[in-house]
């Protein structure tokens, strides 16, 4: 709770200055969900960082998870804005991944071998002679052993598999509350979970937001399991809508101006409105690095680094 209000407090609600290995074919993911009962639907949202980031507009890796939790929270009615201020609720992000966890274990291979004869043939030849009333000879065969094959014992072996816990906690508070009373009252919570063999947790999350983001602001009643697809279009679909887009606060927080950015770049052939605060790059738009730094001028260096990290999200 003290560092809820210290979060609270060092985003300006209480008077300071705001900061500037083995893995299957998909997915098994740990998902639980709390809510006090008030609907939260349709509410302007504002997303803190984890504790320890202190300038969360510089740090990428925030600000693309918190994008992925931002499409997340639209698809449920969430309104997200971009200043604390302007907000009904405040939602903060926690993800993690743990250190690499080994899991040993004995497993039996069958050895497979001859059992015995299955069956066998007799091939024989005649050859007779006749000398006056004698008649000599006999006969000669061979024969052909069909073996049988099966299990005939078993080894023990040992294996060695390599995994890691990954996951995000979303915490969601009401800011009309404490504004009014400084009482610090909890809306909802989801933990979202997930251990595999992948220790990339940026290649994870996405799966995470995807699988857990319709149980967003909801009461899941208990710890609920669900299996997703490494092609589940659900996972595609929150991929790209973080992919080639920039933001309103992207381009503010650099010290431009979003109507004169988004104006030239949609302008000048290089990308499409998505809404009000954000355009979607056309993907060919890195061959256009000239004609943009012409057009933009002085202003390029901020606004180039910009555009290069919305086509390096994978």
């Amino acid at each position: 709770m003290k560092k809820l209000l210290a979060v609270l407090l060092c985003l300006g609600l209480a008077g300071c200055a705001t900061p500037a290995g083995y893995q299957s074919l998909g997915y098994s993911i740990s998902i639980d969900g709390l809510n006090n009962g008030q609907d939260t639907d349709n509410k302007k949202v504002f997303i803190a960082p984890p504790a320890g980031i202190n300038d969360p507009e510089s740090d990428l890796q925030f600000v693309e998870f918190s994008n992925y939790i931002k499409k997340g929270l639209t698809q449920n009615g969430a309104v997200i804005v971009n200043k604390v201020e302007d907000a009904d609720i405040l939602v903060t992000l926690r993800y993690g991944i743990s250190d690499p966890k080994e899991h040993t274990y004995n497993y039996s291979v069958p050895i497979f071998g001859q059992t015995g004869v299955a069956s066998s043939t007799t091939n024989a030849t005649g050859q007779f002679f006749k000398t006056g009333p004698f008649i000599s000879g006999g006969y000669s065969g061979t024969t052909t052993y069909t073996p049988s094959y099966g299990v005939i014992g078993s080894s023990t072996q040992q294996e060695t598999i390599v995994s890691f816990l990954r996951y995000f906690v979303l915490e969601a508070y009401d800011l009309i509350t404490y504004r009014e009373t400084k009482k610090i009252v909890q809306l909802w919570k989801i933990s979202v979970s997930s251990v595999g063999g992948s220790g990339d947790l940026r290649r994870i999350f996405p799966v995470l937001v995807a699988g857990s983001a319709p149980y967003f602001g909801r009461d899941t009643g208990h710890k609920i399991e669900l299996e997703i697809g490494d092609d589940d279009a659900s996972i595609v679909a929150i991929k790209e809508s973080i992919k080639y887009i920039v933001t309103e606060a992207q381009v503010e927080r650099v010290g431009l101006n979003w109507s004169d950015v988004s104006g030239k770049l949609t302008q000048n052939g290089w990308a499409d409105i998505v809404n009000p605060k954000e355009v979607r790059l056309k993907v060919n738009f890195s061959m256009e690095k000239d004609k943009i730094s012409k057009v933009f001028g002085d202003e390029f260096s901020k606004i180039w680094p910009i555009l290069e990290q919305s086509e390096n999200i994978s």
